[in-house]
């Protein structure tokens, strides 16, 4: 179980509730956009009730969380509802979006104690990547459902020849998971990659989150070694990682 304080983001009732690990402090007390969640596998339950207009529409983000917890995650195509699927990049006016479900992902890592990000998602990362046009959007039917950066350079991975694409950030909305769209993201950027007449796809994870290694192993991506990483400063915190670095030939996996 993971216990978080659920606040409304700042800037109207139209952005994505964000969300930061809880803190026992007595100053922090539930209020009209501020609600202290306990999320699990089993279910999701607020320790302040009755419930404001605010702390519930906080309750029902927190209730999605939940119940992609306990959904059933498909790996493959075979399990991906790709009807009226768009991918495109994304604006700046989407950077809430974006963020919010980054967020959703790392509360759903958390509770899972397979922590990637932190919480929240630090927007000024995504803003950076939205700049250098690398961060992209998966869409039904206009509503954003997932995102994906996709990018032709990556410090991680050293001086190397352009003959590669770098993935980072993939996640998908918790209300849309389990459909296989984080493969279907992969498979957009295995054919961008291709279109730029370059051979390799590449991504990295924390080396100790044995659910997420065996997903893109799944995936047919192959182990190339373990580093380690000090976050960059548009990171917004200084965080140290151990990472597996992981590799896919274009084309070499049928995922469609």
């Amino acid at each position: 179980m993971a216990v978080f304080w659920m606040e409304q983001a700042s800037d109207g009732a139209d952005a994505c509730p964000v969300a930061a690990p809880a803190d026992t402090s007595p100053s922090q007390e539930a209020g009209p956009e501020r609600c202290r969640l306990e999320v699990s596998t089993q279910g999701c339950h607020g320790l302040a009730v009755p419930l404001t207009p605010g702390q519930g529409a906080l309750f029902g983000s927190a209730m999605a969380i939940a119940a992609a917890m306990i959904k059933p995650v498909g790996i493959g195509a075979a399990n991906a509802d790709r009807r009226n699927l768009d991918i495109r990049r994304a604006t700046h006016t989407e950077l809430n979006v974006v963020v919010g479900i980054l967020t959703e992902s790392a509360i759903w890592q958390a509770a899972e104690r397979e922590a990637v990000w932190l919480i929240p998602f630090p927007s000024a990362t995504v803003e950076a990547s939205i700049v250098r046009q690398e961060t992209h959007v998966l869409c039904r039917e206009d509503k954003v459902i997932g995102t994906v950066a996709l990018g032709w350079d990556d410090p991680v991975w050293g001086v190397q020849p352009p003959e590669s694409g770098y993935v980072h950030r993939l996640a998908v909305s918790l209300a849309a998971n389990g459909n296989g769209l984080g493969a279907t993201m992969l498979t957009w950027a295995d054919q961008q990659v291709a279109e730029a007449g370059r051979s390799w796809l590449r991504l990295d994870c924390p080396a100790s989150n044995r659910g997420l290694r065996r997903y893109y192993e799944q995936l047919g991506f192959q182990l190339v070694r373990e580093v380690d990483l000090t976050s960059p400063p548009e990171f917004g915190a200084s965080v140290s990682w151990h990472l597996a670095l992981y590799q896919r030939r274009v084309g070499a996996v049928d995922v469609s």
